[in-house]
């Protein structure tokens, strides 16, 4: 396990979402689950930017 500790709030997103991302590169067929709510809203936010960005599907 890999633990990752960041400054800000907003650099959590960014760095959660890219870890998102290069697993769907790596391994498309991975199945995922995100948490919903406030709390996760950011990470939401960015996957849709990399999304638009990357066309990461």
């Amino acid at each position: 396990m890999r633990i990752i500790v960041e400054d800000t709030e907003e650099q959590f997103h960014i760095t959660a979402a890219l870890e998102v991302t290069k697993q769907v590169i790596a391994k498309p067929e991975s199945v995922m689950m995100l948490a919903g709510g406030q709390t996760t809203i950011g990470l939401h936010q960015e996957l849709v930017r990399l999304h638009q960005q990357w066309h990461v599907d």
